[in-house]
């Protein structure tokens, strides 16, 4: 299972060449998924892993620490929240998400924490391409576009979708809205198509 998530994880290098000085975010990071295997393999970025959790950011922070990353920090807030914040917010060139949420609600976690011409780069399951098109509105609101989006499969045997948004103008400076509402209030219409990773 640990050999599948990060062989899993691995897979964003498909859609990014990590360059020195960079900065990810890992949103809904979990038990470190996809940002520790990218902090191990990258010693360059520097590595932030959100959750809103405390127990899955105290287990990230004792991971990071037992394996001596000094590029990477945990970060324990709501993703609305952290896009609030003025040291975190238009303040990366890349944000992961693995199975975070359906993808309209994942552009408003995300877009506000990247830069102009960052990127999100959303894994997700092999069904999930309709979600671009539910997206349509989120996507034009907060400032993003699809890219690209990448078909692969592990070896597995397990099939992936990458969906790769590009921040394309500002976020408008209300956007994330307060924690839950993208759920409860999503800018698309259709979430019976979300699909989750297996």
């Amino acid at each position: 299972m640990l050999i599948k998530h990060f062989l899993d994880s691995l897979t964003v290098e498909l859609a990014w060449t990590p360059a020195p000085g960079e900065r990810a975010v890992d949103i809904g990071a979990g038990a470190g998924f996809p940002g520790l295997p990218l902090a191990i393999r990258h010693p360059e970025v520097r590595v932030t892993l959100n959750d809103s959790v405390r127990k899955k950011v105290t287990f990230i922070e004792e991971a990071i620490a037992a394996l001596g990353l000094d590029n990477a920090e945990a970060a324990w807030a709501r993703a609305e929240e952290l896009g609030q914040r003025p040291a975190f917010r238009g303040q990366f060139d890349i944000a992961l998400a693995r199975a975070v949420a359906h993808l309209g609600a994942l552009v408003e976690y995300a877009l506000p924490l990247l830069r102009e011409g960052g990127r999100l780069i959303a894994m997700k399951g092999p069904n999930s391409l309709p979600e671009i098109s539910d997206s349509a509105r989120a996507l034009a609101l907060l400032g993003g576009e699809v890219a690209e989006t990448q078909r692969l499969a592990l070896p597995t045997g397990d099939e992936r979708v990458l969906i790769i948004v590009r921040k394309v103008r500002p976020t408008p400076a209300k956007f994330p809205r307060d924690p839950g509402a993208a759920k409860k209030h999503p800018l698309f219409l259709d979430t019976s198509r979300t699909t989750r990773l297996e």
